[in-house]
């Protein structure tokens, strides 16, 4: 779906991509928390009418809620391209453990929104852990539970590894400006590539048991 939006003064008219629209909330609800985002001064931001976005999504919540969703389903398509049945517990897990961390390099403003909610209890909380967090361990737990069942990783409690995962591998890009001042983030394919295999070495080899 694509919105009409007046081009200078000149007033004519281009389409705008929803991804662009949804992109653009994303970026102000992590840039400035939902309390700081008007509907008003987004619809100025984007050079669109001063009532698109409430035309379109009816409120703030709802444009909230969309472009929460519209990132977080890009993680979950990487997940599921990479996702390999015919691999081993361990290679599957560490496919997953890199494919999240390498997709999540690409969206550094769901990275810093999340850190941003989740620091108190609301109803966005409780959508991203219900639509978006919940679902996304349920894919990791599994296989989790097999390697420290068999004894091939030891019995590190699951939240432990995936705060490792999403606060400790993502890092360089939910925080860009620590991150420079370290020679960060990775900026290239395969500086991204390079770090998430990095990642996810470091957390399932310091889990492997020594038998």
């Amino acid at each position: 779906m694509t919105y009409a939006r007046a081009d200078g003064d000149h007033k004519t008219r281009r389409l705008v991509p929803e991804d662009e629209v949804l992109r653009a909330a994303l970026t102000a609800f992590s840039r400035h928390g939902f309390e700081g985002v008007s509907l008003r001064s987004l619809n100025a931001d984007l050079n669109v009418s001063h009532n698109m976005l409430t035309k379109r999504y009816g409120s703030k919540d709802a444009l909230w809620t969309a472009a929460v969703d519209h990132a977080c389903a890009r993680l979950t398509e990487a997940l599921d391209r990479a996702e390999d049945p015919a691999g081993t517990p361990f290679d599957r897990l560490h496919g997953m453990i890199t494919t999240f961390v390498e997709a999540a390099a690409h969206q550094p403003a769901l990275l810093r929104l999340v850190n941003s909610e989740a620091a108190h209890d609301s109803e966005r909380v409780t959508h991203l852990w219900t639509r978006h967090i919940e679902p996304t361990i349920t894919r990791f737990a599994p296989l989790y539970a097999q390697l420290v069942a068999d004894g091939t990783l030891k019995d590190v409690p699951l939240p432990t590894v995936y705060f490792m995962i999403t606060a400790g591998g993502t890092a360089p890009w939910a925080n860009p400006a620590l991150s420079t001042r370290l020679g960060h983030p990775p900026d290239s394919l395969r500086a991204i590539r390079l770090h998430a295999h990095h990642v996810a070495d470091l957390i399932l080899n310091g889990l492997r048991t020594l038998r």
